[in-house]
């Protein structure tokens, strides 16, 4: 699968070794939910209509409106998708094919987008990865680049002459701010209301091979992440993220990074650092502070409470594939993106390799 994009990220992801830890449940308990099938066959494809008919080829991350529909991006269908609370789908942008062009929604290019984040007045926002741009779909329905040009960089500033490289994740504050987990430059960047990018957090990479190392907590400025691919904020505008090769969830509050959870590559659960995760990628937050994280690496969905603890959500490390039923027994395969209602009683997931969307209920 391209996924999280490109064999670079994944050579790279590789070069540490992968512990058979065991998947045992340890600690406090979650909350029982029950896994369905919101939308998708499961045969690659872009054809629109009820859920069960469905077809996509690369979901990757979601995002919920206030209404309730799901935003998802189909990656390898260069498009966005729509999927209402009832799950029938339709392309909301993105003719389908890889290219770079603003304008409606139906003729406009995406190259491989990756995050989505909607604000409180319904515009779309979208990491178009491969266009190294930050683009925005209007309820009108016109698609516009938010920020960021086409070429590939690092540079802060007015949105028009800014710069990424491989934007992944991205997340909307109740302000209208956008947080972009901007990978291969391996910072956090923000986009303000009005237009102007800025870095959160991440001095950067400290080397282009992407040679292991690449990991400091402490002051925003001189923090280091090693592609980090998801975001989140919650309603206190703390940013939370996936370091996808860190195998780690970060936060940042009042100017300072810290490790939330994770340490080396591998599973296991339990409290802060001595959880384990590999290649999260996307993940969500709820009102209560409680994380919810797509463990890509490990094919599951993994929970982590207020106090750190980490434990096994849905799907079985051990095993990838496709089960609906309950959370304990369900199986998931390579999840991309998480999204959550606030209550935290629904999530949503996009499984990549099974190209469906899933629904989580709270029992």
């Amino acid at each position: 699968m391209r996924h999280v994009a490109i064999a670079l990220l994944l050579t790279a992801a590789l070069l540490g070794c992968r512990k058979n830890d065991d998947p045992t449940i340890s600690g406090a308990s979650a909350p029982a939910y029950v896994v369905s099938t919101l939308a998708g066959t499961g045969t690659s494809g872009r054809a629109d209509g009820p859920g069960g008919t469905a077809t996509f080829t690369g979901p990757n991350q979601a995002a919920l409106d206030a209404q309730g529909n799901l935003y998802v991006t189909d990656s390898d269908n260069h498009c966005i998708r729509k999927v209402t609370p009832s799950g029938v789908v339709s392309t909301l942008a993105g003719r389908g094919t890889a290219g770079y062009l603003d304008g409606p929604a139906a003729t406009a290019a995406f190259n491989y987008p990756t995050g989505v984040a909607v604000d409180g007045q319904g515009t779309v926002y979208v990491a178009d990865y491969n266009n190294n741009c930050i683009r925005a779909i209007s309820p009108a329905g016109v698609v516009s680049t938010w920020a960021g040009t086409t070429a590939p960089g690092f540079q802060d500033g007015l949105a028009a002459t800014a710069r990424f490289w491989e934007p992944m994740g991205l997340a909307c504050d109740q302000q209208g701010t956008v947080y972009v987990a901007d990978a291969r430059n391996e910072r956090i960047r923000q986009i303000s209301a009005q237009g102007v990018v800025s870095t959160l957090a991440g001095s950067g990479p400290t080397d282009v091979k992407f040679v292991p190392g690449n990991f400091a907590d402490g002051p925003a400025a001189a923090a280091l992440f090693y592609y980090p691919t998801g975001v989140a904020v919650d309603g206190q505008g703390t940013v939370y993220v996936a370091d996808y090769n860190n195998h780690r969830i970060r936060k940042i509050a009042a100017g300072t990074v810290s490790t939330v959870a994770g340490s080396a590559g591998g599973y296991a659960d339990g409290l802060g650092s001595q959880a384990k995760l590999y290649l999260p990628t996307g993940l969500a937050v709820d009102a209560s502070g409680v994380l919810y994280v797509a463990d890509w690496g490990n094919g599951c969905l993994r929970r982590i409470e207020t106090t750190g603890q980490v434990s096994l959500l849905a799907g079985n490390p051990r095993t990838l594939g496709y089960l609906d039923g309950p959370a304990t027994t369900s199986l998931f395969s390579r999840s991309a993106g998480i999204t959550v209602l606030t209550s935290g009683a629904v999530l949503y997931v996009a499984d990549s390799n099974n190209r469906r969307i899933r629904q989580l209920t709270r029992q």
